[in-house]
């Protein structure tokens, strides 16, 4: 459904045009607002003087990746908001924002398939590239990392809720349905699983074993999202399936799976 632009109030740059406009530039601007964002948060850390900035192999301070990683989260779900407000019939129109009550049944089936595709994916991985240690393939060492710190909470709560709320409207939203919109279905989703997989990788090199093995599971699971998104039209199940796949993957890194099973 497609409406003409020309209510008071608009601008004039706006006025005539069919929504939705939106288009491959408003999914292509995304990585300037990384570059910015990054840039931002490593003068804020500078700026405020952490001595664990100042060495070439030193590691950023716990505060500043939880206060980046958040920012940098909402920043990627605020941009598609903006686009669809401003080019476009609303996030539920355009990137289908939606949500039903069904959309927890199907995202419980989706996030049990997502894991069950991913953890074969990286299997196959790991045997190409002969990967030993299980935990090279893994990204969550942060999380680790932080058991202990305040600031654990504030990586969980972005890990777990906000994360998959702007990943989804981006990749599975403004990404997906403009290059959908532009080049079909399957280029569409080749390019929101090539979008979506990079921001994944942990530390150790792009292409070693370990990096290949991450990239195999995310990838799966970036088209089992993709798939989810098309086949129900909304973004309500593909949000589930992808705050759940996050959180079993907070509770097994923490160790509290392993903590739950020894009290029985």
């Amino acid at each position: 459904m497609t409406t003409i632009v020309g209510q008071p109030g608009l601008s004039s740059d706006h006025r005539g045009r069919v929504r939705p406009w939106w288009g491959i530039g408003d999914a292509l601007m995304v990585i300037p607002i990384l570059i910015v964002v990054s840039l931002l948060a490593a003068v804020a850390v500078i700026l405020l003087g952490d001595d664990t900035t100042g060495g070439e192999d030193a590691d950023l301070p716990l505060w500043a990746i939880a206060v980046f990683t958040l920012v940098q989260q909402c920043a990627l779900l605020l941009w598609p908001f903006w686009v669809s407000r401003r080019k476009g019939l609303g996030p539920a129109a355009d990137w289908g924002f939606d949500f039903k009550l069904e959309d927890l049944g199907i995202g419980l089936g989706v996030a049990m398939i997502a894991m069950f595709s991913a953890g074969i994916a990286a299997a196959i991985a790991a045997a190409i590239v002969g990967l030993e240690e299980e935990s090279d393939g893994e990204n969550l060492q942060l999380l680790t990392d932080a058991e202990g710190s305040p600031w654990l909470w504030t990586l969980i709560y972005t890990v777990v809720i906000v994360a998959p709320v702007a990943e989804e409207v981006l990749f599975r939203g403004l990404i997906l349905q403009a290059f959908k919109k532009r080049f079909g279905t399957v280029i569409a989703v080749i390019v929101s699983i090539m979008a979506f997989a990079p921001l994944h990788v942990a530390d150790g090199g792009f292409f070693s074993g370990g990096q290949v093995v991450l990239l195999a599971a995310i990838g799966t699971l970036a088209l089992v999202f993709a798939i989810t998104a098309l086949v129900t039209e909304r973004l309500g199940a593909s949000i589930i399936a992808h705050m759940i796949v996050n959180a079993v993957g907070v509770i097994t890194a923490l160790g509290y799976l392993d903590r739950f099973i020894d009290r029985f």
